[in-house]
């Protein structure tokens, strides 16, 4: 008599492909951002390549959340996410440019230190935000004389994050552009975020 396959002992991998079929088709179908948060989780700890397209669409879905786990799991896959990145970064949507920068600053990739420093110069306030604290996780000391730039922006969050950025990379140049600008920063946020680089800088 033929004996009956156990799904779950003889068929490992078909059940764990079923598995994954089960994820896509849930992001795909639902309309419950909650559905797609959970398809998402799942899919980016399996960090499998084959998600990505349905990664980089998620960037472009209508819910904050979605696009924030998407993020997530674009990032968690590494080096290879780094040129859907790059192409997300130009995006005409500045919420997808926003969480590209966001992601390219989570994978730390040398690649991605031009383009960041691009972006620091996007019409949109949210995107050089994200850019200059991307800048500031990479480590890259490159980066410094485009951030010293945002310390006059217009917009005193990207200021604040500028600041920062420039302590988390160090040297003498950062310090003592943060230096010059506080003479003259009209914010006391930013201010205060500034005393708080200088005193960590003359401790170094």
């Amino acid at each position: 008599m033929k004996q009956e396959n156990n799904p779950g002992v003889n068929n490992v991998t078909y059940g764990a492909d079923l598995g994954e079929e089960a994820l896509v088709q849930a992001f795909e179908e639902s309309a419950d951002p909650g559905v797609k948060i959970y398809s998402l989780v799942f899919m980016g700890k399996m960090k499998d390549l084959k998600f990505m397209p349905l990664f980089v669409r998620a960037f472009h879905d209508s819910d904050k959340q979605v696009r924030l786990q998407a993020t997530i799991a674009l990032a968690a896959l590494g080096e290879p996410a780094v040129p859907e990145l790059l192409i997300l970064l130009w995006d005409d949507d500045w919420k997808v440019r926003y969480r590209a920068a966001e992601a390219l600053g989570l994978i730390r990739s040398r690649y991605a230190i031009l383009p960041l420093v691009k972006a620091l110069d996007d019409q949109k306030d949210h995107v050089r935000y994200m850019a200059a604290k991307s800048l500031g996780e990479t480590g890259d000391r490159s980066a410094t004389e485009p951030l010293i730039s945002r310390l006059n922006d217009e917009n005193e969050y990207v200021r604040r994050i500028t600041v920062v950025s420039l302590l988390k990379l160090g040297g003498s140049a950062g310090v003592e552009a943060i230096r010059t600008a506080y003479e003259h920063e009209s914010s006391e946020q930013v201010r205060n975020a500034m005393k708080d680089a200088l005193a960590e800088g003359n401790k170094s």
